[in-house]
């Protein structure tokens, strides 16, 4: 089960709900059990959080509040050359009474409403970071500068010449370590206007020396946004004096979205992924005061979970510009591709998971003397489904072995880049689409006993049988 499993147990409003809660601002109260449960909670392992949703109340009252924090009004580090990105945001507004219909009904002491919303805007900016990118040249093939991190010149050889020597292999190196335009893969001729305007940027670079192709690359200003929403309204109703019914709805969106630049190399080569993680939760709940000390509570609930991450880069139209031979849809995304020397270019496409849950759940209170007996039963049919096509459009991997001295182990020799250019990989992957569904479903059963010893102490014991 992902994120926070939270157990809504009061008399009020109660029914496991997974992943979501509603804003604050719609809690009036909370509480957090670490350890040593009663037995009326279930399924919890590291903790078990109790919330009581605000209800509406005769008089109609509400609030807006926003909470504003701004790089513009903070200091810049001491040893930073700027201030980095960060703004966030934090506003909404709640709102609740009584169910009023002009000259048709009144809902005082009957019908109630509570509504909130609250969004949440998060812009922070990454910290300088450095890439490792081929040089202007190496797209027209030329190596002269290629070098170990001595600045001593590396040979590249030729893959189509290697033949048996005895027990080992050799290959002819490339004249002038100049790789011929003519012998440039299909593939690397699609990627490479997309991936040659990125050139190296940091200051001072000398060709000839391991600075000049080594974390040459330097992203700055990039940034992430987090925009969150959260909506939610609950609705209560008095049935005479023993009878009450209440619906809450909540819906959450959160997201990571790329803000005014990435964080990275540049779109189409970053090599981040952006995501949506959406929540809808629901409940309804029946309390039904049998006697003064008689207590019924019944409650039904669900929700649905969704989270997707993938490439900014997916569901673009792709094949007529690019595409990965045999790939099972290059259309999909721009293909991953990895260098042994170099940063990688791209990431995967849309993988996540869909947990749709509901759950039933009723609570007997019986209050006698000094004891509080409850007794309860829950039923959740719960479901996770997985869906991933990482690399539907094909990922390749490309070594400094391609192009180096046949059997070598450390480098010495050869370019993952030119292996690139001549359409050497020495790996690779596409998939299919695939989904995986799983179900769990389960039951649990308890009795436990609130006895009140004296005013300062109170001792809880129960039995519970869960069954998944």
């Amino acid at each position: 089960m992902d994120g926070l499993s939270i157990a809504t147990n009061r008399a009020a409003d109660a029914v496991e709900i997974a992943y979501t809660a509603p804003s604050l601002e719609a809690i009036t109260e909370f509480a957090l059990d670490t350890n040593g449960f009663k037995a009326e909670y279930g399924q919890a392992g590291g903790g078990v959080l109790t919330f009581v949703s605000k209800s509406g109340t005769n008089e109609y009252h509400g609030n807006l509040y926003e909470f504003l924090r701004n790089d513009a009004m903070d200091a810049r580090g001491f040893f930073a050359p700027k201030r980095a990105v960060y703004k966030q945001h934090d506003f909404g507004f709640t709102f609740g009474g009584p169910v009023r219909l002009p000259k048709l009904y009144d809902g005082r002491n009957k019908s109630f409403f509570f509504t909130s919303y609250e969004g949440f805007r998060n812009r922070v900016g990454s910290t300088d970071a450095f890439f490792s990118v081929p040089t202007p040249e190496m797209y027209n093939g030329d190596f002269t500068n290629l070098v170990d991190a001595t600045n001593r010149r590396l040979p590249l050889f030729d893959p189509n010449t290697t033949r048996p020597t005895g027990t080992t292999f050799t290959r002819d190196p490339f004249p002038n370590n100049q790789v011929p335009t003519n012998r440039f893969s299909t593939f690397a001729k699609q990627v490479l206007p997309f991936a040659s305007p990125v050139k190296p940027n940091v200051a001072n670079l000398v060709p000839g020396t391991i600075g000049y192709i080594r974390n040459n690359y330097i992203s700055q200003g990039g940034s992430l946004t987090n925009p969150t929403n959260k909506f939610s309204i609950k609705v209560d109703q008095n049935i005479g004096s023993r009878h009450r019914l209440a619906f809450l709805f909540n819906k959450t969106d959160n997201a990571t979205a790329l803000g005014n630049n990435t964080p990275g190399l540049p779109l189409p080569l970053w090599s981040g992924q952006v995501s949506t993680f959406d929540t809808k939760t629901f409940r309804a709940t029946y309390d039904w005061t049998l006697s003064p000390n008689l207590l019924n509570h019944l409650s039904f609930g669900g929700n649905t979970f969704f989270k997707n991450s993938h490439s900014s880069n997916a569901g673009m139209p792709w094949k007529d510009k690019i595409c990965l031979k045999n790939a099972v849809d290059c259309n999909d995304n721009f293909p991953r591709l990895t260098f042994s020397e170099f940063s990688q270019w791209g990431a995967t496409s849309f993988n996540g998971t869909s947990q749709p849950m509901f759950s039933i759940k009723n609570d007997l209170s019986w209050v006698k003397g000094k004891h509080t007996f409850k007794f309860g039963y829950a039923y959740d049919d719960q479901r996770a489904n997985g869906f991933g096509q990482q690399d539907i459009m094909g990922a390749a991997a490309f070594s400094f072995l391609g192009t180096g001295t046949p059997g070598i182990t450390t480098y010495n020799s050869g370019s993952s880049f030119a292996s690139f250019l001549l359409g050497e990989a020495n790996g690779g992957n596409t998939e299919t689409i695939r989904s995986v569904t799983q179900y769990y479903r389960y039951h649990g059963f308890y009795v436990q006993d609130d006895w009140r010893i004296n005013r300062k102490l109170i001792v809880n014991f129960g039995l519970r049988y869960d069954l998944t």
